[in-house]
């Protein structure tokens, strides 16, 4: 259906909608006010923000409105086409004509902005720079637009009565009421539109005396904010008053302030108190309450009945309760604080400018002082930096900011020393958390921990009473964040406290040691189990920041190889290898070459470079951890036994599987004897050694060695092992091999699903699985469920491990057989095109899955009728698996008649028949 007909059909027909950007809210008001109620013309209007109610669907919303509305009003700001607004629709709808061929836009410009190349062509009226009544007049000429009578007016005119208007006309957007006490507006305030039309929406629902209660940490923006809404929605008030409020005691006094102007103002302004100085009925009035912590001085303010609202700013955040509504005001986002240190601080770049708000957490006032200084003194950024870590206090003292009034480092202040004054252990908390991430930190990590903790605080925690109250005062100082059982300090606190206790270098020697040894006290369990993995996800900001490798404690070195090892279980490869190098570098120069912690962390850098494809590095390693462990401890200990694992595994990787598979039965039948069958190790040597199995072409073999495996580890470790999951997979790929689809599909559904809900659709292992998945789907004929599987596979496997990992080539390679059977040759040879060099990169040019990318490539070739090209690759790919694999391999067979073949069909004599199809 047309747009056209939606709208003769829709009901209760429109002349205008208005379509605005959200930060332009007032004007929108305004317009629509006018349209709706000034003399003569009686538009229908519609307004989001007047006639969409709550929980509406808001695209349903808009969809109807442009079906009903004769035109579109859209106003034109700065704001409007913002990239991340969803304007270009309504506007690009309201370019559609009319069933007469008019354009239905009416576009006005409420700011002197650029408009975009398609709207230029389109007349558009300024509303910017105009008193009242003629922006009013400019407004309503430009609703009715040029018109002529179709015919004899009819006399007398037919009168339409209008509707009764609601409450008193808006002054103009921007203009100021008589009474006003105001500060300046913030040139340089940006973002926060989202909470400015919350405020509105809230300070407008619930009818009289309206209140609201902003709360934040210092330094977020709060004053700022309602600084902003009261210059944005002046022309909505009759007056405004601000109040600094932080001093109880003179609160009263401040408020006389505004009585005595009222006093001395015009006739209309005294109209606005009666005879006890209140404030009347229908005077619509704002008061602003900044900085108000002592929630009785607000109770007992006079100014009571009239049409008004009052914003309280407050870092308390469980404080004014039975006030009035609360609203948070958080961190600016990043792009908001990038914004903000270049509008102030001139030349700083978009890197540097993101290194700065993310240092500084993009806090407001931290940003607006750090580009200040930037700005006054030509420092660079990275100075700036420098200085940051190392003299946080100092320079936050810097680049005081008039429309904040305090620096961050004075408020801080303020706050440390009256907690201090009121409860040690509070101070002593955030000492800790200090040298803990700026996240959420659990309450149970302190108490988990607190044999750790300093006495005071130690019987502190452990008091279920006391703790609470505790933690509820250093929220009301806004030093942290306390919510959903957690304490969350800004980065920028954190700072300043380390900075402080930089002061005395012992004291902060002993904040970081407990810190490490809370964490090693709540350590979790076993990161190889699911059960576990909870509480290394709550742990794992504070794991990193803690720098457990710069300790040469055994608990915490366990713990950092224990945090590592989650983090591989998770696919989180990146980071742990990040990591477990870095511990590598350190551990080397600390400790013995045989050490257990040196041979246990290089062992894990093993397991990194192997699941980044990297698997020479991978084998180098794993072979010296076992030369040194054969000789330290002999054959059969189990850490030996482990090392021979490690290295069987990586000769698979490289294609040297002969030499993996007797190694695998020689660790599989020792462990066997020392450890039993059912032990995790022994198991991990069966899974192994039917892996190798598997290669050689054993494959009935390798599927009752895998079934075994997966039945024990079902009985040991539980369905969703990830073990239990690597073997149920593994039997899937034999059942595949063996013919038998429908039990592959069903086992590999299973496993797809499991990981699914315990690693999510990201994980390396997940990823596995839905291309194993796709392959059954494929073999079973239903072509086209198996290309769109793979297709989303290799999307996600190229955004989450990169297009030359082996598991996305893998997928990629799976995809372009499927694009094959489907007949999408082109594609699907450039897909092997890209396999195959990214496998000779990686894996070099006689590993076994670099053999099997030329193979498909051959066969993509001789599909294209490239015979001789064909013809060289299968011969390269013939002597790589008869050196590697041996004469009888099925693949070294396999590549020998598609060598047969090249020959046949390039007319040259070969003794083999073409029986087989690539």
């Amino acid at each position: 259906m047309s747009v056209e007909e939606a709208r003769r059909g829709a009901p209760e027909h429109l002349d205008f909608f208005i379509s605005y950007a959200p930060h332009d809210r007032p004007w929108a008001e305004w317009i629509a006010w006018q349209l709706t109620y000034a003399e003569d013309f009686h538009y229908r209007v519609e307004l989001d923000v007047w006639d969409w109610p709550a929980g509406r669907n808001w695209i349903d919303a808009l969809s109807t409105a442009l079906a009903r509305a004769d035109r579109v009003l859209a106003i034109y700001s700065p704001a409007y086409f913002d990239p991340a607004r969803n304007s270009v629709v309504e506007w690009s709808e309201a370019l559609c004509r009319d069933e007469e061929g008019r354009d239905r836009l009416l576009p006005v410009r409420i700011e002197a902005v650029e408009v975009p190349p398609v709207l230029r062509s389109r007349i558009h009226v300024d509303l910017f720079g105009l008193d009242h009544a003629t922006t009013k007049r400019r407004l309503l000429e430009a609703a009715r637009g040029p018109s002529r009578p179709d015919g004899e007016p009819v006399f007398p005119p037919q009168q339409v009565p209008p509707p009764e208007p609601a409450g008193t006309e808006p002054r103009l957007p921007g203009s100021l009421p008589e009474i006003w006490n105001l500060p300046d507006r913030n040139p340089d305030f940006v973002g926060r539109d989202n909470l400015l039309v919350e405020l509105r929406a809230r300070l407008l629902s619930t009818g009289t005396s309206t209140a609201q209660v902003i709360h934040g940490m210092g330094g977020v923006g709060k004053t700022q904010l309602s600084v902003e809404y009261a210059h944005r929605h002046a022309g909505d008030y009759d007056l405004a008053w601000w109040v600094d409020a932080e001093q109880p005691e003179l609160f009263i006094e401040k408020l006389a302030g505004l009585t005595e102007r009222l006093k001395e103002s015009d006739r209309s302004a005294q109209r606005l108190v009666d005879a006890d100085g209140r404030l009347l009925d229908g005077v619509r009035w704002l008061l602003i309450l900044d900085n108000a912590e002592d929630s009785d001085a607000i109770t007992r303010w006079p100014l009571t009945g009239g049409s008004g609202h009052t914003i309280i700013t407050s870092r308390n955040p469980h404080g004014h309760g039975g006030v009035g509504g609360r609203l948070e005001v958080k961190e600016l986002s990043r792009s908001e604080a990038i914004a903000l240190v270049q509008s102030r601080a001139g030349d700083v770049k978009d890197d540097e400018a993101e290194r700065l708000a993310h240092a500084l957490g993009d806090l407001p006032l931290a940003l607006a002082q750090a580009a200040a200084f930037l700005h006054e003194t030509g420092e660079t950024t990275e100075r700036y930096l420098t200085l940051l870590r190392s003299r946080a206090i100092k320079i936050m003292s810097q680049g005081r900011q008039r429309e904040y009034g305090k620096t961050l480092a004075a408020s801080w202040k303020i706050s440390m020393e009256r907690l201090e004054g009121q409860d040690p252990a509070a101070v002593e908390l955030l000492y800790i958390a200090a040298f803990l991430a700026p996240e959420p930190i659990p309450f149970e990590l302190f108490k988990a921990g607190r044999v750790a903790l300093p006495a005071l605080l130690a019987e502190l925690v452990a008091d279920d009473l006391d703790f609470p109250v505790t933690r509820g005062l250093i929220g009301r100082y806004s030093l942290a964040r306390i919510e959903r059982g957690t304490l969350q300090l800004h980065r920028i606190v954190q700072a300043l406290i380390r900075d402080r206790l930089g002061e005395d270098p012992g004291k902060a020697s002993r904040m970081r040691w407990t810190v490490q040894a809370i964490l090693v006290a709540a350590r979790p369990g076993d990161p190889t189990d699911p059960a576990s993995w909870d509480d290394y996800r709550r742990l794992l900001p504070h794991l990193l920041a803690a720098d457990l490798g710069s300790s040469e404690d055994a608990g915490c070195r366990d713990l950092l190889l224990d945090t590592i090892s989650y983090l591989i279980e998770r696919g989180e490869t990146d980071i742990a290898h990040r990591l477990v190098g870095d511990a590598f570098r350190r551990w080397k120069h600390t400790t013995e070459p045989d050490d257990s912690h040196r041979l246990a962390v290089q062992t894990t850098l093993a397991r990194t470079y192997t699941d980044l494809g990297r698997y020479q590095e991978a084998f180098d390693l794993d072979q010296d951890v076992h030369r040194r462990l054969l000789a330290r401890l002999g054959n059969d200990h189990p850490a030996t036994l482990a090392a021979a694992s490690d290295m069987a595994a990586g000769l698979n990787r490289l294609g040297r599987v002969e030499e993996a598979r007797r190694l695998d039965e020689e660790t599989f039948t020792t462990r066997r004897a020392i450890l039993g069958e059912d032990h995790p190790d022994t198991l991990t040597s069966a899974n192994n050694l039917a892996a190798d199995l598997w290669w050689l072409g054993h494959h009935e073999e390798a599927r009752a060695l895998d079934q075994k495996t997966l039945d024990q580890r079902r009985e040991a470790l539980g369905a969703d092992h990830p073990d239990t999951l690597t073997s149920a997979s593994n039997l899937a790929a034999d059942l595949r091999r063996l013919g038998q689809y429908e039990d592959a599909l069903g086992l590999d559904d299973e496993v797809r699903t499991r990981r699914l809900e315990a690693l999510g659709p990201d994980h390396p292992g997940t990823l596995m699985s839905a291309s194993n998945l796709a392959s059954d789907l494929t073999n079973l004929g239903r072509h086209n469920d198996a290309r769109d599987l793979y297709e989303e596979t290799v999307i996600r496997s190229r955004r989450v491990l990169g297009d030359c990992h082996p598991t996305t080539l893998g997928v990629v390679e799976n995809l372009a057989y499927q694009l094959n059977r489907l007949g999408e040759h082109d594609r699907a040879r450039a897909l092997d095109e890209e396999t195959f060099e990214g496998r000779r990169v990686a894996l070099g040019d006689d590993h076994p899955e670099t053999l099997r990318s030329a193979d498909n490539l051959a066969g993509d070739l001789r599909r294209a009728g490239e015979y001789e090209a064909a013809r060289k690759l299968d011969e390269q790919t013939l002597l790589g698996r008869r050196k590697i694999l041996g004469d009888e391999h099925p693949e070294t067979i396999l590549s020998n008649r598609h060598l047969a073949m090249d020959v046949d069909l390039l007319g040259q004599a070969w003794p083999p028949t073409r029986d087989v199809e690539s």
